[in-house]
């Protein structure tokens, strides 16, 4: 890679990691958050869901924000939001300033990790530089699942959970600063298109993915599988009836009607339901009484072997058999790998 290649490269990986904080850190924050602001088990359940709701809400949209306001601006942008974000929850003397406080920083979150892979690909168009970049790029996830829970938990237990979302606020700076050094201006802003279709897509996959996940924790007709069906229903028909009446509207179904792509997004869910074996082994370990600390510190081997698989074994594959075989053969050992975890039981130790 180039020098300027290396320094998006590390900007992008930093900004990318950052976002983490909140997806890896929510689940021992939590606990803490709930108690001293006396929110029943209703309101932890929905607390749980907004920064998955609003990341789906923002999911189309952020990569036209990026396409059309320039990845620089927008990154800017978002890392201010996440910033905000940090701090409305921090502040949050209720359910309310909690809610608000995690849509903001999920939100962003999403948005910055779309803006920033966009990023990636226009930096680092071709050849090893690009599989360099993009295997580097796939160690960020699992070395911030390796450090943000064991420092989410070490500082619940040394001092106020306050202070947790007050270190995402100040990682938001920490991006905005990165970004403003590491990441030139490339493309000057165009005019921003059409974004309510875009919007309301977002709108409909989170009340889908809402409607199938309360069907099968409390049934058909309970009122928040309703709730989130009415919705799904008129955000379905809202952008059924502005896709016809737009002449160009901003969603466009062409990108998912190549094959490729569509193999692409079937590896993408099935690594990423592979992923949630950390969230089980976390799971585990509170079976057996484990700090927050310790159940963090539990999950390591499994994110140091993530990241040799990102850096050595997938790069390594994509140079010597390209990309397209490399991730057939990689998909194959994924597969074998889990097989041990069919004869896990519940008294089956963790490691």
């Amino acid at each position: 890679m180039t020098p300027e290649q290396r320094r998006v490269t590390f900007a992008i990986c930093m900004c990318v990691g950052l976002t983490f904080l909140v997806s890896a850190g929510l689940a021992f924050l939590i606990e803490p958050v709930s108690e001293d602001l006396g929110i029943s088990d209703a309101g932890v359940e929905v607390v749980l869901s907004v920064p998955s709701i609003a990341s789906l809400v923002v999911i189309f949209i952020a990569g036209q924000t990026g396409d059309q306001l320039g990845h620089r601006r927008t990154l800017l942008l978002l890392s201010g939001l996440f910033t905000a974000g940090g701090l409305l929850l921090a502040s949050a003397q209720e359910i309310v300033g909690v809610i608000g406080g995690l849509a903001l920083c999920g939100g962003a979150a999403t948005a910055i990790q779309i803006v920033a892979l966009g990023l990636l690909q226009e930096s680092v168009p071709e050849g090893r530089a690009r599989v360099s970049a993009f295997t580097t790029f796939g160690t960020v996830y699992p070395l911030a699942l390796i450090v943000v829970p064991v420092l989410t938990a070490a500082l619940l237990d040394a001092a106020v959970w306050r202070l947790v979302p007050l270190s995402w606020a100040a990682a938001g700076l920490v991006m905005v600063g990165v970004v403003a050094v590491l990441v030139r201006r490339t493309t000057p802003p165009r005019p921003f298109g059409e974004w309510l279709t875009l919007l309301l897509a977002g709108i409909a996959l989170a009340a889908g993915v809402r409607f199938l996940d309360s069907i099968g924790r409390k049934g058909l007709m309970a009122p928040g599988t309703l709730v989130a069906l009415s919705v799904l229903i008129a955000a379905l028909i809202a952008f059924a009836v502005r896709f016809r009446v737009v002449a160009a509207p901003g969603f466009s179904f062409e990108p998912i009607r190549g094959p490729l792509i569509r193999a692409l997004l079937l590896g993408v869910a099935v690594v990423s339901l592979v992923g949630a074996v950390t969230y089980v082994i976390v799971a585990l370990e509170y079976m057996y009484d484990m700090s927050p600390l310790s159940a963090a510190v539990a999950v390591i081997p499994a994110q140091i072997g993530a990241i040799l698989g990102a850096k050595v074994i997938a790069g390594a594959a994509m140079n010597r058999l390209g990309v397209r075989t490399a991730g057939r053969h990689l998909m194959l050992v994924l597969a074998v790998a889990q097989l041990p975890l069919v004869g896990m039981q519940a008294d089956s130790p963790a490691w």
